[in-house]
């Protein structure tokens, strides 16, 4: 996959709001932001390991899991991070995901999804997140908008 430069702004977005030492990246894709993550002690997981490319850091620790059952102790990473994830998923496990997120997160949760999609969604999304339904899910949250050009923005949420 080619990252553009609002790719890689949405990463710096999320990785100055990094806290702690361990960091943990749920559905890290290609890898790309593992490869940005090489000061930390990183772990990455993925339901599916075919897009990882090869050139991530050698002492990331990598793992085939679902979102949906973190297989790690509660409070196991001071961050964890969710990038382009959640829209992946059905709605319904949305309550699911975000109770593993929180379970196994220590200090931060650093999530991105791209704001108020309109259908017909994008290939591979499965939901849509309008202002109201982040608010809903995460209402304590810091939010912010990621710009993207011409395309829809992102918005960040930390908890």
């Amino acid at each position: 996959m080619a990252y553009t430069k609002w790719d890689y702004n949405r990463f710096g977005e999320v990785l100055q709001r990094v806290k702690g030492k361990t960091v943990l990246d749920v559905g890290f894709g290609t890898g790309e932001m593992l490869k940005l993550l090489s000061d930390y002690k990183i772990t990455g997981v993925d339901i599916n390991l075919s897009n990882l490319q090869s050139d991530v850091p050698y002492h990331a620790e990598i793992y085939k899991m679902d979102i949906r059952d973190l297989e790690f102790e509660d409070n196991s990473f001071d961050t964890v991070i969710a990038m382009e994830v959640l829209e992946h998923n059905p709605e319904e496990d949305n309550e699911r995901m975000l109770s593993e997120i929180r379970r196994v997160a220590k200090d931060r949760i650093l999530i991105t999804v791209p704001y108020n999609e309109p259908e017909p969604l994008y290939k591979g999304h499965k939901q849509s997140f309008s202002q109201e339904k982040i608010d809903r899910l995460f209402p304590d949250a810091v939010q912010w908008i990621i710009q993207r050009g011409k395309g829809l923005p992102w918005i960040g949420v930390m908890e």
